[in-house]
């Protein structure tokens, strides 16, 4: 009579815990890896970058100023908006900034007397920002160095961010 075997043998082909324990930390690490990777890759949140909205960005640009010079950025509202300027350089600088309106260009650029708009005309020595609602048309940002130091003996670097958001 014929007696059967009490061990039977594992007919899977493997260690059945042991693959589910490797498959889990395989798992575990790409989900790591996958958060790690959206966390550095994304943009921040709108609050950290307050100048860095939604809207139509007009100007982003570094602007080379010669010391005792000015340099104007000419750039066009395509619709009414609020105007958000962002000008920032090295500490120690002595810059007029104004922004001139359509309605004067014409005597800007005919080296007469003109006026400009209030709110945005400031004194920068390391940071300026300025806001303010306005209607469509071409505009005009004047730089000016007034800084004590000789005659081309430096260049300020000025970083110039302009947003027009609130589009209507």
């Amino acid at each position: 009579m014929g007696r059967e075997s009490a061990i039977q043998a594992n007919v899977s082909g493997g260690n059945s815990s042991r693959t589910r324990y490797v498959w889990g930390l395989l798992s575990v690490a790409a989900l790591l890896l996958i958060g790690l990777s959206l966390w550095k890759f994304l943009p921040g949140k709108p609050a950290e970058r307050p100048f860095e909205t939604r809207g139509l960005k007009l100007v982003d640009t570094v602007v080379h100023l010669p010391t005792a010079s000015f340099k104007r950025l000419d750039f066009a509202l395509p619709c009414a908006g609020t105007l958000s300027l962002d000008l920032a350089c090295e500490e120690g600088n002595n810059i007029e900034i104004f922004v001139v309106p359509p309605s004067e260009l014409a005597r800007m650029n005919g080296k007469q007397t003109f006026a400009h708009l209030d709110g945005f005309d400031g004194h920068m020595t390391e940071k300026y920002q300025r806001t303010a609602r306005l209607s469509p048309g071409k505009y005009c940002l004047v730089l000016m160095d007034k800084s004590a130091r000789p005659l081309n003996s430096s260049r300020t670097l000025i970083q110039v961010r302009a947003r027009l958001s609130d589009l209507n």
